[in-house]
């Protein structure tokens, strides 16, 4: 039986603004033919291609706000370059984002597991270690959720944050995404070309 490969995720851009006034068609169909590029640097820049389709929608209504706020005289020469441009400032804000969290939690841990005196901290730094690794494989969601949970939300409260409909939805939901990530790392340690070494 043959396996399939990773499904590449899809784009569907809501055809109106937030004010419920529709889109210029012209911005959606530059964001349809620069998709590709932005899951690939979606996939370099957070490691998590499936959230591609939020961030290029995210920018294409950006986009239109910027447009809207242009006066006459100002325009846009190549939607698709200036679109781009907007996806690309977003992944480095998100990525910034996502560096300062995990730095913030990391030296946070350090300290409470180096104050503490009934716990191994060495081994508590490994368990962070393969936490950090395991995070790294997850999609965007899964990490959103943990840090709700790591900043103490109860399955309740994450849900409720997080626009899902129930804690179980929730926690579901993070299991799936830990599962996943698990199944990303023995995939890539079997196909590593060391992977039989130690």
């Amino acid at each position: 039986m043959e396996e399939k490969g990773p499904s590449r995720p899809l784009l569907w851009v809501n055809p109106n603004d937030r004010r419920g006034e529709p889109i210029d068609e012209a911005l959606i169909q530059a964001a349809h033919r620069i998709f590709s590029r932005v899951v690939y640097l979606t996939g370099q820049f957070l490691h998590d291609e499936a959230s591609a389709p939020q961030i290029l929608e995210e920018s294409v209504h950006a986009v239109w706000e910027a447009i809207r706020n242009k006066s006459e005289g100002e325009q846009i020469v190549s939607l698709e370059a200036y679109l781009f441009r907007t996806v690309v400032r977003n992944l480095g804000q998100r990525r910034a984002r996502e560096s300062r969290i995990s730095y913030g939690y990391a030296l946070e841990d350090l300290g409470r597991m180096s104050a503490s005196r009934n716990e191994d901290w060495p081994s508590a730094i490994v368990r962070e270690l393969e936490a950090e690794e395991l995070l790294s494989y997850a999609d965007h969601r899964t990490r959103e959720l943990y840090v709700h949970r790591a900043l103490g939300d109860s399955w309740g409260e994450t849900a409720k944050g997080m626009g899902i409909s129930s804690a179980d939805n929730a926690r579901n939901l993070f299991r799936y995404g830990v599962q996943k990530a698990l199944e990303r790392i023995l995939s890539r340690k079997r196909s590593s070309p060391n992977s039989g070494e130690v």
